[in-house]
């Protein structure tokens, strides 16, 4: 126990003077300050649309001959791992029902439609040696209809349901990953790039990872402190190998950008009064939030250099012979930096943090790493100001091209007031941080319409519409908040009486 207690001391107050350094450099909020109040419209080009995910709204899971995903086949097993024991299999049947939700997106003025493809349906064993032809047909029928309204693609390559014989074989944590997702991948572009020119790699890197790999959802390897850092290894090399790909062989012609989305929250320490809350604080947003964007957006590359410090350390002390963060080499930092077009944020909330109290060095877990503890259970709240706090830290710290390619708040209610209330909140921010000289592209709420979310089933109801789960029609029906997005969308203007 002293190694862990120095080692925690060691690293707060490292931290801490890093955080306070920081401060003095300009990231208190003061560089969100709205220099142009009377202006509320958004820039011309900038784009408005809609999230949803092939896994959580298409169903369809075992029509023609589309292969398993990890989430078919462990649900199936364990219904248990969705809390209201809900399924992928039908969802909200997206799958028939494409043309009249492209429609219900077009409806509510969204320019862009964000969309992930299944890899399973795509190619069924996951290899190149199937490929489905009924696949391929079904995401050309799509991409026509959004195209036939007026809207523009964004499409996520990977978005989470790995098909299942790849898991078999180690999923993510297995580095063949890089070559089985640049295969996938070229067959994709060669066959939908001529009608797609916004790509997403892999979404929501970090949660799959930390979730996944490192803990007991989905896929459930729950190998903490070893497979989540590999799992962040090699989706980090995977992502850049298809960015090169894509690069040498597809922009030339099809001349479109190539990016990745991570899940953001922005930890705020429990007792803002704490010197160790804060420092913790920021030790949470580094091995979280920068983990996976620091090697690719920052001018040194690598990953954040207090994560390989920590690790290394305890990895020593665990007796293990090298540090449980992998490696890379000279020439894979230098292909990484740089190697994205532009970052996708996700993001619905911000959560209380605190130093875990008492740190077991010689346990190995990723928590454990990093000694960081809620201050009270994690929830969704509505605070747009953390929102603003993410843009400008990401832009203070790497000046990315940002989407915001999720962002949205649970209610179930038609007169969804309080969804109305978070949207105008966390648009005004985005409004804020573009007037102040932040490179965002577009913002894609999620979502369109209450899909099977992760975990929580459908108990969580994100939708612009409405969606009967208990009626056979999966009956779409229009809340509030789609006329609030409709108006906001159309006029471009956001008044705080709209």
């Amino acid at each position: 126990m002293m190694y862990a207690q120095f080692t925690i001391i060691l690293i707060l107050t490292t931290l801490l003077y890093t955080y306070l350094n920081i401060e003095a450099k300009g990231i208190s909020g003061k560089a969100l300050e709205d220099t142009s109040s009377d202006n509320n419209v958004f820039p011309k080009d900038f784009l408005f649309g809609v999230s949803t995910s092939a896994p959580q709204t298409e169903g369809a899971w075992n029509v023609s001959d589309r292969g398993p995903s990890v989430w078919d086949v462990m649900i199936h097993a364990d219904p248990s791992l969705q809390q209201d024991r809900s399924n992928f299999d039908v969802a909200t049947d997206f799958y028939h029902k494409y043309k009249e939700d492209i429609r219900l997106a077009k409806s509510v003025g969204a320019q862009m439609f964000k969309l992930s493809f299944s890899w399973s349906r795509i190619l069924p064993s996951g290899f190149t040696n199937h490929i489905s032809k009924d696949g391929i047909q079904f995401y050309k029928n799509v991409l026509n209809e959004i195209a036939a309204n007026e809207m523009i693609p964004m499409v996520a390559l990977f978005q989470m349901d790995l098909p299942y014989d790849l898991q078999k074989m180690g999923g993510l944590s297995n580095p063949l990953f890089i070559d089985w997702f640049e295969q996938y991948a070229r067959l994709v572009f060669a066959t939908f790039g001529d009608k797609v020119k916004h790509w997403t790699t892999i979404s929501d890197l970090n949660l799959l990872c930390y979730c996944g790999y490192g803990n007991s959802y989905i896929p459930q390897v729950n190998l903490s402190g070893i497979a989540d850092y590999l799992c962040g290894h090699h989706v980090l090399l995977a992502h850049t190998r298809v960015y090169h790909l894509y690069d040498r062989e597809f922009r030339p012609k099809q001349n479109g950008e190539v990016g990745y989305t991570i899940y953001y929250q922005v930890p705020q320490p429990g007792d803002p009064s704490s010197d160790s809350d804060v420092a913790i604080a920021e030790v949470d947003h580094q091995r979280f939030n920068n983990w996976l964007v620091h090697p690719i957006f920052s001018s040194t590359g690598d990953y954040p250099p207090i994560m390989k410090e920590i690790v290394a350390i305890h990895s020593r002390i665990q007796g293990f012979s090298t540090s449980r963060l992998p490696r890379f080499t000279e020439e894979q930092i230098r292909n990484m930096r740089g190697a994205s077009d532009f970052l996708g944020i996700h993001y619905y909330t911000y959560e209380l943090v605190t130093p875990m109290s008492d740190v077991d060095i010689h346990v190995v877990n990723y928590d454990n790493d990093f000694g960081v503890a809620y201050a009270e259970e994690p929830s969704f709240r509505d605070a747009p100001s953390m929102l603003g706090k993410l843009i400008q830290r990401l832009n203070q710290d790497y000046h990315p091209t940002i989407y915001i390619t999720e962002n949205g708040f649970s209610e179930s209610a038609l007169e969804d007031k309080a969804k109305v209330a978070y949207f105008r909140g966390h648009l005004a921010e985005v409004l804020k941080a573009i007037r102040n000289g932040v490179d965002i592209r577009g913002y894609l709420l999620w979502s369109l319409m209450d899909s099977v979310e992760l975990y929580f089933g459908t108990q969580l109801q994100f939708g612009l519409f409405h969606v009967d789960f208990n009626h056979p029609n999966l009956t779409r029906t229009p809340r509030l908040s789609s006329k609030f997005i409709a108006r906001v969308y159309e006029t471009r203007r956001l008044d705080s009486a709209a």
